[in-house]
């Protein structure tokens, strides 16, 4: 063992929620601190831009991918595109055949897909994560963990999906750690969210996942201590994964109030939530009232959207959010076109929303909520004034 500094190992794993390790064995040896965190509204488009800025989306200007902004939309070039018939533009092949043209001509550096979002909608939009997010300078707006290392001059590695699965991931940081004398390594796990949209209900499978994880984070912290001597450990998630119970087809029963879109409203159906701009007032009126009428979900309230973290200076983000009970999906959406058996962006007191944290140490600052990471991490490492 050289005498090198000792690490600061930070590990996100998207998904890895509280429900789904507290009954489960995990780190419990080599990470015995551990408590539920409350995560945001939203999805991890939002959720990690929080953790990452300790602040909320309207402070960050980072919550769901898609929104408003016709003048400003990268996806101008699409404009002609719409006068194709849909199942031409929306088809499996059309879609990726667009997809991969959109990601270059955009050239946009964060996480990028299209998901479902009809073509002829596109130019409406405009693209939240721009940039990467795991780099100084990828945050729309104010500082993220990194920009904080970058400033006090702390060198750090950072790795994410941009250049490697999980698990190479993993070998790439025991590489690093062994090597290197670097001191603080930032690590972004996101395959694990998948894996749970699609097996979450059965308990089983999540059990081998889990473990496999517990696998896979034990021995980056065995051989970091091996070449080290110490090791500060932290894996913490962004959300966890509600379990679906049942759907609703909120985009057919929106269209059947004969209401044209582009000129009467502009929708933007999330899996768990649909957002609406108007540009007539009677369809304003109409469509919220027959929102209000709905028992699968309810209009955010202005107390509510400034609760969350969503009090933007504009409307962005939606001029009425509909926010869907837990477990139940708008299906199809913008996002999926089939239901999924989980998913996040619920109400975070939901059940199975809050996410996790573990750590090798007694955190030396209170942390409830994703948002308290931030400090956490400067703090762990020396950085907090």
């Amino acid at each position: 063992m050289s005498n090198r500094r000792p690490v600061a190992l930070f590990v996100l794993v998207d998904a890895l929620g509280w429900d789904y390790i507290r009954t489960r064995p995990f780190l419990e040896d080599i990470a015995p601190h551990r408590r539920e965190l409350t995560t945001i509204l939203g999805f991890s488009s939002g959720a990690i831009p929080a953790i990452l800025t300790g602040t909320l989306p309207a402070h960050n200007g980072h919550w769901n991918l898609f929104y408003y902004d016709p003048a400003g939309s990268p996806f101008h070039w699409a404009r002609p595109l719409s006068i194709l018939p849909s199942s031409l533009l929306n088809n499996r092949f059309s879609r990726k055949v667009l997809n991969w043209v959109a990601h270059r001509v955009t050239g946009i550096g964060g996480y990028f897909y299209l998901y479902a979002v009809p073509v002829e909608l596109l130019p409406y939009f405009s693209y939240c994560e721009k940039r990467d997010i795991y780099r100084p300078g990828g945050i729309n707006q104010g500082r993220s963990i990194f920009d904080s290392f970058a400033e006090r001059q702390i060198e750090f590695r950072s790795y994410s999906y941009h250049q490697h699965s999980d698990r190479q991931i993993i070998e790439h940081a025991i590489r690093d750690v062994q090597r290197e004398d670097c001191g603080v390594y930032f690590l972004y796990l996101s395959e694990l969210d998948m894996f749970l949209h699609r097996h979450c209900h059965e308990p089983e499978k999540v059990d081998r996942q889990v473990a496999l994880y517990d696998q896979w984070l034990r021995e980056l912290y065995e051989k970091a201590v091996a070449s080290r001597g110490d090791a500060k450990f932290y894996v913490f998630s962004d959300h966890g994964m509600v379990p679906t119970t049942n759907t609703y087809d909120l985009w057919a029963g929106i269209d059947r109030l004969g209401f044209r879109v582009g000129r009467d409203y502009l929708p933007f159906y999330d899996s768990t939530m649909g957002r609406f701009w108007f540009f007539n007032p009677q369809a304003r009126d109409t469509i919220v009232n027959f929102l209000n009428s709905l028992t699968c979900g309810h209009v955010l309230s202005q107390a509510e959207r400034m609760g969350f973290g969503l009090d933007f200076p504009d409307t962005r983000f939606g001029e009425v959010i509909f926010l869907m009970k837990p477990g139940c999906l708008i299906v199809p959406s913008f996002l999926s076109k089939a239901p999924l058996a989980g998913m996040h962006g619920f109400h975070p007191s939901a059940p199975y929303s809050s996410g996790a944290l573990v750590a090798s140490e007694n955190p030396p600052v209170p942390v409830q909520a994703i948002t308290d990471l931030h400090r956490l991490m400067l703090t762990v490492v020396g950085a907090s004034k």
